[in-house]
């Protein structure tokens, strides 16, 4: 019986994990890792738009004119589009240096800004007692690791270590078992009170970039024989 109430209460904290969103607002684009993604601007211009990014407003990833559109690598836009009015910007393959808040100038003047979001990566790992849980660190720091039991009833959990300047610190109670060998930090011997979800945490730009959900069990051995 014990074991089955733990198994329910395994699929009721998996359901709740990976069915909650953040919700976005309307100038915010999500897409998956890896994958492209359009940034709109619905702002009309037939003057000259320049596509940045906000915090190197100075670097131009891609320019507009009625003769022609020039992009980075990395980016596109379309000429035929722009001549419609229609004005977007083309990231052919997200990664987490990609992210952030993106903005549209026309002739000097702020058309825009769209916000590229990474949807949360999610990863469902069972293990036997002793063995090692891995995360992985797609961007150093700073950042925190957000624990919640299974058994928690508390909507966010508890910050458990963080990453600033290539440094790990934890709670005393994880610090023997946490370590940091980037890109990875690793928990050793876990065991089945550790069960539970495991956020990575982007602590400036307050985003969950990874939410990794332990399931610890006790491998039971075939009995030797039978009556």
């Amino acid at each position: 019986m014990q074991s089955c109430s733990f198994h329910h209460r395994v699929l009721f904290f998996l359901t709740l994990t990976f069915t909650t969103a953040p919700t976005l607002d309307s100038t915010s684009v999500p897409v998956k890792l890896h994958k492209s993604a359009t940034l709109p601007c619905k702002s009309k211009c037939s003057g000259v738009i320049k596509w940045s990014m906000v915090h190197n407003s100075t670097h131009i990833l891609a320019r507009c004119d009625q003769t022609s559109c020039r992009s980075e690598k990395g980016y596109d836009t379309s000429h035929d589009q722009y001549l419609k009015g229609n004005q977007y910007l083309t990231i052919t393959a997200v990664d987490f240096s990609k992210r952030g808040l993106y903005m549209c100038n026309c002739d000097g003047e702020h058309a825009c800004d769209v916000r590229l979001v990474i949807d949360t990566l999610k990863s469902s790992v069972h293990l036997t007692p002793g063995e090692a849980l891995v995360m992985d660190l797609p961007i150093l720091d700073p950042v925190e690791v957000i624990y919640k039991s299974i058994e928690s009833s508390d909507l966010y959990g508890e910050e458990i270590c963080t990453v600033a300047h290539r440094s790990l610190r934890c709670k005393p109670e994880y610090t023997h078992r946490a370590s940091l060998s980037p890109p990875n930090i690793t928990l050793r011997d876990v065991n089945m009170s550790d069960s539970g979800s495991y956020t990575i945490r982007d602590r400036k730009n307050e985003e969950d970039i990874h939410i990794y959900i332990l399931i610890v069990t006790v491998v039971q051995s075939e009995s030797k024989g039978s009556r």
